[in-house]
């Protein structure tokens, strides 16, 4: 499937992300304390994204522009998910304790 990512496919996938967060971390969902992070791309920057952002309340953790640096999730995330490559698991936690270590 082709499908050009504008502001209004990203608002939907939004409004999806949040209807879910809400059903599956409502503790977390409520009390505000997660953040999306957002990297310098047209549709992430636009005006109705930012308007349903704010609609929302939802927080943003903003990618530096023309940052020469890796991407947060390039420097944190990424190589703890490498050790999950071809692992299975039953749920969600399992993999939180195998990615952590614990």
């Amino acid at each position: 499937m082709c499908q050009t990512i504008n502001a209004a496919f990203y608002q939907a996938v939004l409004n999806r992300l949040v209807q879910r967060f809400r059903r599956v971390q409502p503790e977390l969902h409520w009390t505000g304390k997660w953040m999306l992070l957002h990297d310098n791309a047209s549709a992430h920057s636009a005006i109705l994204v930012r308007q349903f952002l704010a609609q929302h309340r939802l927080a943003v953790l903003d990618h530096s522009p023309y940052s020469t640096d890796l991407a947060p999730a390039d420097f944190l995330l990424f190589p703890r998910l490498k050790v999950i490559n071809g692992a299975s698991f039953a749920d969600v936690s399992a993999i939180k304790n195998h990615v952590t270590g614990i």
